[in-house]
């Protein structure tokens, strides 16, 4: 009967071998480069025009990865519920490329910030909310924060813009009630200081249909006046990543 005789450097060798057989070597995942750290949402104001304006200006901010969709109708809840827009969407991607759509499915506003867990989240919604109660207002908007706020995101809320079709008192109800309730939690731009709708020309909602030089004037003034907004907001984002 033949006797095996190993000493200790043998067992150390054999237990090193078979150790490194048996743990598998877990890759290094590299980083996602269309992670956005800076997600954008809004309606048909941010598939059109203003939303490319705003998110060019966004993209002008220190290591800001931006992320944008723009879904036409789209109210709070529609960023729920996956509803249908067939009046125009856009996606436009960390990386610059852009898809536009006639009809497609609002994006789950919950699955945007669990793929990216963006730091700051900015939202332009409430135009469509001019035809719903102010209780649903108030409802649909605060199952939003409690999403921002789960995330640990910070926020900016761009109010809707004036319009033709924004009578009173109604949109200034819709406003304060769209105000106090992202309040604590998300920065309130409100538009209807920064924007104007002409008497005449354009569907009286949207500013893309207005003639050339009025349309860049009330869409630069808008934009421009909410990226102040934004960049202190990305400020603190900093400054929380510093501490």
């Amino acid at each position: 009967m033949m006797k095996w005789k190993i000493d200790r450097t043998g067992v150390a060798l054999v237990c090193a071998a078979l150790c490194t057989l048996a743990i598998p070597r877990v890759p290094t995942l590299a980083a996602n480069p269309e992670q956005a750290n800076l997600l954008y949402i809004g309606d048909s104001h941010t598939a059109g025009r203003f939303g490319g304006g705003l998110d060019k200006k966004l993209r002008t901010l220190a290591e800001a990865k931006v992320l944008t969709y723009g879904s036409c109708g789209s109210s709070p809840h529609s960023w729920y519920n996956g509803w249908t827009t067939t009046c125009g969407w856009v996606e436009r991607k960390v990386g610059g490329a852009v898809r536009s759509l006639k009809s497609a499915a609002t994006p789950r506003f919950d699955g945007l910030l669990e793929e990216n867990k963006p730091q700051v989240v900015v939202i332009a919604l409430g135009a469509n909310l001019m035809g719903a109660s102010l209780e649903t207002a108030r409802k649909t908007t605060q199952r939003m924060m409690d999403s921002v706020k789960k995330s640990g995101a910070l926020c900016v809320w761009v109010g809707p813009p004036n319009g033709r079709n924004k009578t009173e008192p109604k949109f200034s109800q819709l406003v304060e009630a769209l105000e106090q309730t992202v309040r604590g939690i998300c920065e309130f731009v409100d538009s209807r200081p920064l924007t104007y709708y002409p008497e005449t020309g354009g569907d009286g909602v949207h500013f893309d249909g207005l003639p050339p030089a009025v349309r860049d004037e009330i869409l630069g003034k808008w934009t421009s006046g909410i990226l102040p907004v934004v960049e202190k907001v990305w400020q603190k984002r900093e400054a929380g990543a510093a501490k």
